[in-house]
């Protein structure tokens, strides 16, 4: 009964495709009176055909036509108005819904910073020079510390929330500086101990031949913070606002030889060792600008500004005192400890150029540049004897270049 209503339905077809072909009076009348525009195709389908399309899909589906049969004439030139044929039209492709073929976006990314970073920072003076002409207002030269580059990093991990325009993202720097010991000597006592005078003024010994001073330094601060990206043509725009934590230890460790006994009745400590701790922690704004220079390279600028409110720790200790005075403990120490409230503002500033490679399930990205950091008002440790007043709240500044390492999965 299937090959008998397959018969039919062929030699129907080929019948009416027959008549067609040799020219269908009424149809030609119909496209010579509607005159399609020059260069136009109209497209008429005939129902029994899809119908015997249809009924052959059902008989055999691996078997059934993958075209579809249409009638069309294309009036090309006046001089051929009557130049009519069938075409086989293809079916219409659709596209494909497979989810393992669509790109998706990088949603989460881990990044690796190495710093490269040399800190400077006011006020670390173990000692001045006495200077040689006595006048009011002497010229003074401080035997200071001396500071160099010393390695770091940065690490942290970024994510997507609901859009890639918006990004959550945490970080944490570690810091740790200890450069060689600061030494000076000088025959004839030609160097004023101003440290080792608690008291400012006070009478004491305080010349002597040699000095010798290291400082160190460790610093941790956590970043926790949202950023917004506006996409432009060639360049965006990346507001940030966070938080910023930060943790600072200071430690100077002095010792002074050779005293001259000016007043033998008096002790005077040949060791002093001091100490600051400061916590801090505040609001982070910033805003970081990048200029596509190709599909992979990008120049980037950044500014942040934080104002941390916290806490600041001094302790001074002064040991090792001469034993010129009879009553003096040999192993005696004077603390002078103090605890207050401050206020420091961090600067960073970052001008760099990063690299991206695209990976099938990855993008890796390199960036290199120069950063800047400067963290106000870390210099609290009390400096008393000088011949000018020793200046407090110095700022702690670092700078120096940086290798980001970034993973975008």
């Amino acid at each position: 009964m299937i090959r008998l209503l397959f018969s039919i339905c062929c030699f129907s077809l080929h019948a009416q495709l027959t008549a067609e072909n040799n020219g269908d009076k009424l149809i030609k009348h119909e496209l010579e009176t509607t005159n399609p525009p020059e260069d136009k195709k109209l497209t008429k389908k005939n129902p029994f055909v899809l119908f015997v399309k249809e009924v052959l899909s059902w008989v055999n589906p691996e078997k059934a036509p993958v075209s579809t049969l249409s009638y069309h004439t294309n009036k090309t030139s006046k001089e051929n108005p009557e130049s009519d044929q069938l075409e086989i039209l293809p079916r219409r492709q659709t596209p494909s819904t497979n989810k393992s073929n669509t790109k998706k976006d990088n949603r989460f990314s881990l990044f690796g910073d190495v710093l490269y970073f040399k800190m400077t920072e006011g006020s670390i003076n173990y000692a001045e020079l006495v200077p040689q002409n006595a006048t009011y207002t002497p010229t003074v030269k401080s035997i200071s510390q001396e500071f160099d580059y010393k390695p770091g990093f940065r690490i942290g991990a970024c994510g997507a929330i609901g859009s890639e325009l918006w990004n959550i993202k945490a970080t944490w720097m570690y810091y740790r500086a200890s450069p060689r010991s600061r030494k000076a000597s000088r025959t004839g006592f030609g160097i004023l101990a101003t440290l080792s005078t608690p008291v400012w003024g006070s009478q004491g010994n305080s010349q002597v031949n040699k000095v010798k001073g290291k400082w160190s330094l460790l610093m941790n601060a956590a970043d926790l913070d949202i950023q917004r990206i506006f996409k432009f043509k060639g360049f965006s725009i990346a507001s940030i606002a966070g938080i910023k934590l930060g943790f600072i230890d200071q430690k100077i460790n002095i010792h002074y030889g050779e005293f001259l006994d000016e007043f033998p009745d008096v002790v005077t400590p040949r060791t002093v060792e001091a100490k600051s701790s400061f916590w801090g922690i505040g609001p982070l704004l910033g805003v970081e600008l990048g200029y596509l220079v190709s599909k992979r390279f990008k120049f980037f600028i950044l500014g942040a500004v934080s104002c941390l409110p916290g806490n600041i720790q001094t302790k001074t200790f002064y040991k090792d005192f001469s034993t010129q005075a009879i009553d003096t403990p040999e192993y005696s120490v004077i603390k002078i400890e103090d605890s207050k409230t401050l206020v420091s503002i961090f600067e960073q500033f970052q001008l760099g150029i990063n690299q991206q490679w695209t990976f099938k399930k990855m993008k890796l990205e390199a960036a290199v540049g120069w950063e800047i950091q400067v963290w106000q008002r870390q210099m609290q440790i009390n400096a008393f004897s000088t011949f000018i007043s020793q200046s407090n709240n110095e700022d702690l500044s670092l700078y120096g270049p940086f290798l980001k390492i970034k993973i975008n999965f």
